[in-house]
Order: C-alpha cells, then sequence, then structure tokens
C-alpha cells in the first residue's frame, strides 16, 4: 500500500508540475503576443508616419514645381510683350519714315491731281509691300 500511495503522490507531484508548466507556457505566451502586437502597432505607427512624410515632401514638390512654372510663365508673357512692343515701335518708325518720304516726294513733284493720286497709290502700295 505505501507503494501505492508514493505512486498516487509521484503521480499528483507529476500533474501538479505540469499543471505549473501549462500556467508558465500561457503566461509566457501572453507575455510573447503582447509584445507581437505592440511590435505590430509600433510597424503600423512607422508606416503611417512614413506615408504622412511622403504626402507632405509630393505636396512640397508640386507647390514647389508650380510656383517655377509660373515664374517662367510670367517671365515668357513678359518677354513676348516686350517683343510686341518693340516691334510695333519698329512699325511706327517705318510708317513715319514711309510718311516723310512720301510727303517729300510730293511737294518735290508738285503734281497735278492726277498725277498726285496715281503717286500715293504707288507709295503706299510700296509701303503695303515692306510691312508685310
Amino acid at each position: 500500500m505505501k507503494a501505492l500511495d508514493e505512486r498516487a503522490e509521484t503521480v499528483q507531484n507529476d500533474i501538479k508540475k505540469a499543471s505549473e508548466f501549462r500556467l508558465e507556457a500561457e503566461a509566457l505566451l501572453k507575455d510573447y503576443e503582447a509584445r507581437l502586437n505592440s511590435a505590430k502597432d509600433e510597424a503600423n505607427a512607422i508606416v503611417a508616419e512614413a506615408k504622412s512624410d511622403a504626402l507632405k515632401l509630393k505636396n512640397k514638390l508640386l507647390e514647389e514645381t508650380n510656383g517655377e512654372v509660373k515664374a517662367q510663365k510670367d517671365q515668357a508673357v513678359k518677354e513676348i510683350e516686350l517683343a510686341k512692343a518693340k516691334a510695333l515701335g519698329q512699325l511706327q518708325t517705318q510708317i513715319v519714315e514711309m510718311t516723310i518720304i512720301v510727303a517729300s516726294k510730293v511737294l518735290e513733284k508738285q503734281l497735278k491731281s492726277e498725277d498726285y493720286k496715281a503717286f500715293i497709290e504707288t507709295e503706299l502700295n510700296k509701303l503695303g509691300k515692306l510691312s508685310a
């Protein structure tokens, strides 16, 4: 009987140790699960921050690019306006010069009415060819 009691006690001790190991394993599992969840949360936070930083950088680059494009466009418009003003100035100068030439020729010849009309038409045709 003593052997049976000893055997029963050994089995009881083994069951108790197994229960303790099971409780310890469950505690370790909970700890690892908590660490894993914490690592996942940290990884998600890092990814979210990286996305936010990338979006900010994208917006900044777009803003800078739009500013540069606008500045280039404004500069091109200014250059076009200057070229246009210069061309108009040159055209006005040519018109004045041609008018002076025509007027001086008219005064030099002191033409009759019909000759005057033909002369003016000829000179205007020349002027039209120069400005075209």
